[in-house]
């Protein structure tokens, strides 16, 4: 929504000279500003008359907000070690590794680097011609939606489990990822890379979570042949076992009925790949250890933040 800051001002001025009756949010909501800015607005217009508001102080000369060109320099220069990232992990890795790190507090000093907003790289983004792997699509009225499946009601009931190939990476060369996550709160819990989808890639991957969570219930996932054979319509050798063990194997009949685990997918083949660059792994027996060990804990723990950043934007209009 464009931003209207003269129907801004005049609302704000009429409301605190008591002619109309407003709320702060509908003004927001009709003007495309946010809370903070409202507020700023309503300490200004005790101070000035909204023409003088209206015109920008700093006509003909740089803005205050301007970013020095040795900023600029040195946020082109990280850019160039992540050739294709999306703009939101973008800015998270450069304030995580350059803003936020110890080791690096004698660049921040140096060159002036600051904390900077999802607005700034979009724009730097653009300016500077890079491109995001990630494209919003657009809604189309004629777009089929399916009823999403009710979630487990705690955690350990219900396992999804999926394979799909990528190239890690970027080297022409692509492995598949075996992984699963709980259905109850969408949390990886194991993931194992191996040259194709196969059995010993999904033994690794159940070895990983019963010793470290258990037996579930249930096992979700697509009619893959290491689990069912197609041909004589019977379990696979892998399948009889976790029969055995007592669990049962429920099978998808689409991509859209396991989502969840699909979205998932998404999201770390568009992530994996830098921090994959960012943590110096260079071997998938490495990255079967990390991914295991530390990735799955740093995946939630970003999950986690991005919720909590998201609650207190939301609670700037209540």
């Amino acid at each position: 929504m464009k931003k209207d800051k003269e129907k801004d001002l005049n609302l704000l001025k009429q409301k605190v000279n008591g002619e109309i009756i407003i709320t702060y949010i509908e003004i927001a909501y009709q003007t495309g500003y946010e809370r903070k800015q409202i507020n700023r607005f309503l300490n200004e217009i005790e101070k000035k008359d909204i023409s003088s508001l209206l015109i920008h102080g700093l006509s003909g000369k740089p803005s205050n907000n301007s970013v020095p060109t040795k900023e600029l320099e040195y946020i082109k220069n990280f850019k160039k070690k992540y050739p294709s990232i999306t703009i939101s992990q973008f800015m998270d890795i450069y304030h995580e590794d350059v803003i936020w790190d110890k080791n690096k507090q004698d660049d921040v000093k140096n060159y002036n680097l600051q904390v900077r907003s999802k607005s700034f790289f979009q724009q730097l983004f653009k300016k500077e011609g890079w491109s995001s792997p990630v494209k919003h699509k657009c809604f189309k009225g004629n777009k089929q939606f399916h009823s999403l499946r009710e979630p487990s009601p705690r955690r350990g009931i219900l396992i999804m489990v999926d394979g799909t190939p990528h190239d890690w990476f970027g080297n022409g060369k692509k492995f598949s990822l075996h992984m699963a996550i709980d259905d109850a709160t969408g949390e990886i819990l194991a993931g194992w890379f191996m040259p194709t989808e196969c059995m010993l890639g999904y033994c690794h991957l159940f070895k990983i979570i019963f010793e470290k969570y258990g037996i579930p219930i249930s096992i979700y996932s697509d009619r893959t042949t290491i689990l069912w054979d197609q041909k004589d319509g019977e379990l696979t050798e892998v399948g009889r076992m976790l029969e055995e063990l007592g669990i049962e194997l429920i099978y998808a009949n689409s991509p859209e009925a396991k989502g969840k685990i699909e979205k998932m997918n998404f999201t770390i083949q568009n992530r994996l790949l830098n921090d994959i660059i960012r943590f110096n792994i260079k071997t998938y027996d490495e990255l079967n250890k990390w991914f295991n060990s530390y990735y799955i804990k740093y995946i939630i723990l970003t999950k986690s933040l991005l919720m909590n950043q998201k609650k207190k934007k939301k609670n700037l209009y209540l």
